[in-house]
């Protein structure tokens, strides 16, 4: 299952009707996959439609997921004006997205302990985790 964002043009949150999710779903065929959709209307780039779709390959989603979104903007009455400016999978952010250009320093005081920080596994041990 795939996560892919169809972000929408600024200023399209006002042009997308209250069921929007409901209206994108419809557009979806079965062979498309298209398992659930979601509506954000208040992202800082503009409004983004969530399509969780179940694929063999996270190109077949992009795909499908685009598909859907073109044929709903096509097509559809409530959603004419409404444009696609992008399709795809998002990275969720995480604690490695951060800038590291150089190490921070120890505070002062601070040393490395010796030795490892946790015991290490022995699975022959009747204790492998050396825990108390």
């Amino acid at each position: 299952m795939y996560l892919i964002h169809a972000r929408l043009g600024p200023g399209d949150a006002a042009l997308l009707p209250p069921d929007a999710a409901r209206v994108f779903a419809s557009f979806a065929r079965p062979t498309e996959r298209v398992e659930h959709v979601v509506v954000h209307r208040d992202h800082v780039s503009g409004p983004v439609v969530g399509l969780f779709v179940a694929a063999a390959s996270l190109t077949e989603a992009e795909l499908s997921a685009s598909e859907v979104c073109r044929r709903a903007v096509a097509e559809h009455p409530a959603l004419r004006g409404v444009s696609i400016v992008g399709c795809g999978a998002v990275l969720v952010p995480g604690p490695w997205d951060r800038e590291w250009t150089s190490p921070a320093p120890d505070p002062p005081g601070f040393a490395d302990p010796p030795g490892p920080l946790m015991p290490l596994h022995s699975p022959s041990s009747p204790n492998p985790f050396h825990l108390s």
